[in-house]
Protein backbone atom coordinates (compact mmCIF):
# COMPACT_ATOMS: atom_id res chain seq x y z
CA UNK A 1 0.00 0.00 0.00
CA UNK A 2 1.47 3.66 -0.88
CA UNK A 3 0.91 6.70 1.77
CA UNK A 4 -0.84 9.20 0.91
CA UNK A 5 1.44 12.36 -0.56
CA UNK A 6 0.71 15.69 0.70
CA UNK A 7 -1.55 18.32 -1.06
CA UNK A 8 1.47 20.36 -1.46
CA UNK A 9 2.98 17.42 -3.84
CA UNK A 10 0.34 15.56 -5.47
CA UNK A 11 -1.76 17.70 -8.05
CA UNK A 12 -4.68 15.62 -10.40
CA UNK A 13 -6.80 17.51 -12.69
CA UNK A 14 -10.15 16.61 -13.43
CA UNK A 15 -12.44 18.29 -16.65
CA UNK A 16 -15.06 21.38 -15.47
CA UNK A 17 -17.65 21.36 -18.15
CA UNK A 18 -15.43 22.85 -21.09
CA UNK A 19 -12.78 24.03 -18.61
CA UNK A 20 -9.94 22.60 -16.15
CA UNK A 21 -10.60 23.56 -12.26
CA UNK A 22 -7.12 24.41 -11.01
CA UNK A 23 -6.29 24.12 -7.48
CA UNK A 24 -5.80 27.61 -6.18
CA UNK A 25 -3.85 29.49 -3.53
CA UNK A 26 -5.85 31.33 -1.03
CA UNK A 27 -5.19 33.72 1.42
CA UNK A 28 -5.30 32.99 4.91
CA UNK A 29 -8.09 35.92 5.27
CA UNK A 30 -10.22 33.50 3.51
CA UNK A 31 -9.90 30.32 6.10
CA UNK A 32 -10.58 30.37 9.42
CA UNK A 33 -8.07 28.27 11.64
CA UNK A 34 -8.90 26.70 14.59
CA UNK A 35 -6.76 27.19 17.98
CA UNK A 36 -5.62 23.24 19.65
CA UNK A 37 -8.31 23.81 22.12
CA UNK A 38 -7.51 20.43 23.46
CA UNK A 39 -7.67 19.80 27.34
CA UNK A 40 -5.76 16.27 27.31
CA UNK A 41 -8.73 13.96 27.52
CA UNK A 42 -9.87 11.80 26.07
CA UNK A 43 -12.71 12.43 23.73
CA UNK A 44 -13.44 8.46 22.56
CA UNK A 45 -16.33 7.26 22.36
CA UNK A 46 -15.11 3.97 23.82
CA UNK A 47 -12.29 4.99 26.27
CA UNK A 48 -10.40 1.73 26.08
CA UNK A 49 -9.50 2.18 22.75
CA UNK A 50 -9.30 6.09 22.84
CA UNK A 51 -6.58 8.63 21.48
CA UNK A 52 -4.31 7.91 24.21
CA UNK A 53 -4.00 4.65 23.01
CA UNK A 54 -4.07 4.92 19.06
CA UNK A 55 -7.61 4.31 19.00
CA UNK A 56 -10.32 6.51 17.36
CA UNK A 57 -10.97 10.27 18.26
CA UNK A 58 -13.10 13.18 17.05
CA UNK A 59 -9.68 14.65 17.33
CA UNK A 60 -8.82 12.42 14.08
CA UNK A 61 -11.17 12.84 11.67
CA UNK A 62 -11.58 15.01 8.38
CA UNK A 63 -14.13 15.40 5.28
CA UNK A 64 -13.31 14.62 1.92
CA UNK A 65 -14.70 17.01 -0.86
CA UNK A 66 -15.49 16.64 -4.51
CA UNK A 67 -17.85 19.20 -7.10
CA UNK A 68 -19.68 16.60 -9.18
CA UNK A 69 -21.75 17.48 -12.29
CA UNK A 70 -25.32 17.68 -11.43
CA UNK A 71 -26.97 15.24 -14.66
CA UNK A 72 -24.09 12.98 -15.10
CA UNK A 73 -22.51 12.49 -11.33
CA UNK A 74 -18.98 12.72 -12.84
CA UNK A 75 -16.51 15.17 -11.03
CA UNK A 76 -15.55 18.28 -11.52
CA UNK A 77 -12.85 19.01 -9.18
CA UNK A 78 -10.20 17.19 -7.34
CA UNK A 79 -11.40 15.70 -4.30
CA UNK A 80 -9.54 17.16 -1.71
CA UNK A 81 -9.96 16.57 2.18
CA UNK A 82 -9.28 18.77 5.45
CA UNK A 83 -9.04 18.17 8.93
CA UNK A 84 -11.89 18.38 11.12
CA UNK A 85 -10.45 18.12 14.38
CA UNK A 86 -7.48 19.51 16.63
CA UNK A 87 -4.88 17.07 15.34
CA UNK A 88 -4.22 17.41 11.13
CA UNK A 89 -4.19 14.94 8.70
CA UNK A 90 -1.32 12.67 8.80
CA UNK A 91 1.11 12.78 6.10
CA UNK A 92 2.79 9.28 6.32
CA UNK A 93 -1.02 7.38 7.08
CA UNK A 94 -1.52 4.17 4.91
CA UNK A 95 -3.82 5.51 2.49
CA UNK A 96 -7.75 4.09 2.34
CA UNK A 97 -9.12 7.10 1.48
CA UNK A 98 -11.38 5.64 -1.52
CA UNK A 99 -14.36 8.39 -2.60
CA UNK A 100 -17.21 7.44 -3.75
CA UNK A 101 -16.31 9.04 -7.07
CA UNK A 102 -13.60 7.71 -8.01
CA UNK A 103 -10.49 10.05 -7.61
CA UNK A 104 -7.34 9.86 -5.54
CA UNK A 105 -7.52 12.50 -2.27
CA UNK A 106 -5.62 15.14 -2.30
CA UNK A 107 -4.51 15.84 1.89
CA UNK A 108 -4.46 19.11 3.02
CA UNK A 109 -1.05 19.39 5.33
CA UNK A 110 -1.61 23.45 5.67
CA UNK A 111 -3.80 23.16 8.36
CA UNK A 112 -6.76 24.47 6.88
CA UNK A 113 -9.99 24.81 9.21
CA UNK A 114 -13.27 25.78 8.92
CA UNK A 115 -15.43 27.20 11.48
CA UNK A 116 -18.80 25.55 11.76
CA UNK A 117 -17.42 22.43 9.79
CA UNK A 118 -17.31 19.66 12.41
CA UNK A 119 -15.94 16.32 12.94
CA UNK A 120 -17.88 14.09 11.41
CA UNK A 121 -18.95 12.46 14.66
CA UNK A 122 -18.95 13.36 18.33
CA UNK A 123 -18.05 12.16 21.66
CA UNK A 124 -20.39 10.15 22.51
CA UNK A 125 -20.05 8.20 18.58
CA UNK A 126 -22.76 10.18 17.11
CA UNK A 127 -23.37 11.52 13.65
CA UNK A 128 -22.74 15.29 13.01
CA UNK A 129 -24.05 14.89 9.93
CA UNK A 130 -27.34 16.78 9.81
CA UNK A 131 -25.35 19.31 11.71
CA UNK A 132 -22.95 19.59 9.27
CA UNK A 133 -25.25 19.99 6.42
CA UNK A 134 -27.06 22.73 8.42
CA UNK A 135 -24.04 24.87 8.61
CA UNK A 136 -22.76 24.39 5.31
CA UNK A 137 -26.59 25.42 3.89
CA UNK A 138 -27.03 28.31 6.28
CA UNK A 139 -26.39 31.93 5.46
CA UNK A 140 -27.06 31.21 1.80
CA UNK A 141 -24.70 28.84 1.84
CA UNK A 142 -22.13 30.76 3.30
CA UNK A 143 -19.76 28.18 4.60
CA UNK A 144 -20.08 25.62 1.71
CA UNK A 145 -19.11 28.97 -0.44
CA UNK A 146 -15.99 29.48 1.69
CA UNK A 147 -14.91 25.85 1.47
CA UNK A 148 -15.04 25.58 -1.98
CA UNK A 149 -13.81 29.18 -3.29
CA UNK A 150 -10.57 27.77 -0.36
CA UNK A 151 -10.43 24.63 -2.24
CA UNK A 152 -10.87 25.25 -5.73
CA UNK A 153 -10.24 29.10 -6.31
CA UNK A 154 -13.11 31.30 -7.83
CA UNK A 155 -13.69 28.79 -10.75
CA UNK A 156 -15.22 26.75 -8.58
CA UNK A 157 -17.25 29.12 -6.75
CA UNK A 158 -18.48 30.50 -9.72
CA UNK A 159 -18.90 26.37 -11.04
CA UNK A 160 -20.77 25.82 -7.78
CA UNK A 161 -22.76 29.40 -8.01
CA UNK A 162 -23.92 27.78 -11.64
CA UNK A 163 -26.46 25.88 -10.91
CA UNK A 164 -25.45 22.88 -12.53
CA UNK A 165 -23.12 20.84 -9.46
CA UNK A 166 -23.34 19.28 -6.37
CA UNK A 167 -21.44 19.57 -3.46
CA UNK A 168 -19.88 16.02 -1.90
CA UNK A 169 -18.77 15.72 1.35
CA UNK A 170 -16.91 12.39 2.64
CA UNK A 171 -16.52 11.42 6.04
CA UNK A 172 -13.04 10.78 7.08
CA UNK A 173 -11.05 9.16 10.32
CA UNK A 174 -7.88 7.65 11.24
CA UNK A 175 -6.26 5.69 13.65
CA UNK A 176 -3.17 3.34 14.66
CA UNK A 177 -3.51 -0.56 14.03
CA UNK A 178 -2.08 -2.82 16.12
CA UNK A 179 0.71 -3.53 13.70
CA UNK A 180 1.71 0.09 14.87
CA UNK A 181 0.53 1.01 11.14
CA UNK A 182 -1.66 4.70 10.97
CA UNK A 183 -4.43 3.83 9.08
CA UNK A 184 -6.57 6.83 7.22
CA UNK A 185 -9.68 5.51 6.00
CA UNK A 186 -13.18 7.20 4.21
CA UNK A 187 -16.37 5.27 4.65
CA UNK A 188 -16.00 3.42 1.73
CA UNK A 189 -12.43 2.98 2.20
CA UNK A 190 -12.88 0.86 5.20
CA UNK A 191 -13.45 -2.12 2.78
CA UNK A 192 -9.86 -2.26 1.85
CA UNK A 193 -8.77 -1.48 5.75
CA UNK A 194 -10.47 -4.48 7.41
CA UNK A 195 -9.25 -6.66 4.15
CA UNK A 196 -6.17 -5.90 4.55
CA UNK A 197 -5.58 -5.65 8.06
CA UNK A 198 -8.30 -7.98 9.78
CA UNK A 199 -7.97 -8.67 13.27
CA UNK A 200 -4.86 -5.67 13.62
CA UNK A 201 -7.97 -3.10 13.47
CA UNK A 202 -10.52 -5.09 15.00
CA UNK A 203 -10.79 -3.38 18.26
CA UNK A 204 -12.07 0.01 16.29
CA UNK A 205 -14.31 -2.31 14.25
CA UNK A 206 -17.60 -0.34 16.27
CA UNK A 207 -16.20 2.41 14.51
CA UNK A 208 -15.19 1.43 11.01
CA UNK A 209 -18.43 -0.60 10.36
CA UNK A 210 -21.03 1.84 12.17
CA UNK A 211 -20.20 4.86 13.47
CA UNK A 212 -18.17 6.44 10.50
CA UNK A 213 -20.70 4.57 8.20
CA UNK A 214 -23.40 6.33 9.62
CA UNK A 215 -22.07 9.88 10.59
CA UNK A 216 -23.78 11.62 7.53
CA UNK A 217 -26.96 10.12 5.78
CA UNK A 218 -26.76 10.38 2.08
CA UNK A 219 -30.66 11.49 0.84
CA UNK A 220 -30.97 10.61 -2.47
CA UNK A 221 -30.26 7.88 -5.23
CA UNK A 222 -29.17 9.38 -7.70
CA UNK A 223 -25.57 9.05 -10.31
CA UNK A 224 -25.61 5.85 -9.32
CA UNK A 225 -25.39 6.44 -5.53
CA UNK A 226 -28.16 4.23 -3.37
CA UNK A 227 -29.45 5.83 -0.13
CA UNK A 228 -28.82 4.36 2.78
CA UNK A 229 -31.25 2.96 4.53
CA UNK A 230 -30.21 0.91 7.21
CA UNK A 231 -28.73 1.18 10.81
CA UNK A 232 -26.38 0.30 13.01
CA UNK A 233 -23.22 -1.75 12.04
CA UNK A 234 -23.00 -2.43 8.14
CA UNK A 235 -20.87 -5.39 6.27
CA UNK A 236 -18.88 -5.06 4.03
CA UNK A 237 -21.31 -5.83 0.98
CA UNK A 238 -23.59 -3.02 2.53
CA UNK A 239 -21.14 -0.76 2.74
CA UNK A 240 -20.02 -0.98 -1.22
CA UNK A 241 -23.50 -0.99 -1.92
CA UNK A 242 -24.93 2.33 0.33
CA UNK A 243 -23.55 5.79 0.04
CA UNK A 244 -22.48 5.71 3.24
CA UNK A 245 -20.60 8.45 5.74
CA UNK A 246 -22.11 11.02 2.61
CA UNK A 247 -23.23 14.37 2.79
CA UNK A 248 -24.85 15.21 -0.54
CA UNK A 249 -25.47 19.18 -1.44
CA UNK A 250 -28.01 19.62 -4.65
CA UNK A 251 -28.21 22.54 -6.56
CA UNK A 252 -31.53 23.76 -5.21
CA UNK A 253 -30.16 23.90 -1.32
CA UNK A 254 -27.31 25.35 -2.41
CA UNK A 255 -28.80 27.63 -4.00
CA UNK A 256 -31.11 28.40 -1.52
CA UNK A 257 -34.21 27.32 -3.62
CA UNK A 258 -35.35 23.55 -2.20
CA UNK A 259 -38.02 25.07 0.45
CA UNK A 260 -39.89 26.49 -2.48
CA UNK A 261 -39.59 23.04 -4.22
CA UNK A 262 -40.66 20.89 -1.15
CA UNK A 263 -43.10 23.64 0.30
CA UNK A 264 -45.88 24.56 -2.04
CA UNK A 265 -46.47 28.63 -2.01
CA UNK A 266 -49.26 29.24 0.35
CA UNK A 267 -52.28 31.08 -1.89
CA UNK A 268 -54.40 33.65 -0.50
CA UNK A 269 -57.97 33.49 -0.70
CA UNK A 270 -59.36 36.80 -1.22
CA UNK A 271 -62.31 37.59 1.57
CA UNK A 272 -65.61 37.56 -0.87
CA UNK A 273 -66.97 40.77 -1.26
CA UNK A 274 -70.01 41.37 0.30
CA UNK A 275 -73.11 41.40 -2.05
CA UNK A 276 -74.98 45.35 -2.26
CA UNK A 277 -77.89 46.18 0.07
CA UNK A 278 -81.36 45.72 -1.08
CA UNK A 279 -82.33 48.73 -2.83
CA UNK A 280 -84.82 50.92 -0.44
CA UNK A 281 -87.86 51.51 -1.40
CA UNK A 282 -89.36 55.09 -1.75
CA UNK A 283 -92.59 56.45 -1.32
CA UNK A 284 -94.23 59.03 -4.00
Amino acid sequence: MIKQKSILTRFILAPILSLSLMLASVPMSTVNIYADTGNGEDEDYNKEIGDSKGGASTNKTGIQFTLIDASTGQPLSQTIAVATGSQNLPSDAMDYTDSRFGQPVILDQTGMRFDGLLPPFDANGNGNGTENKEALLANNSALAKEIVYSLYGEQGLKLLESGKVKLEAESLMWFTAKNGDVILTSALGVVAAIQNYGDSVKYVESYLLNILQQSSKYQFSDNGLVEMIKSGKLTLAEILQYATGLIELIPEELQGLIKDLLEPTPTITPTPTPPPPPPVDQCH
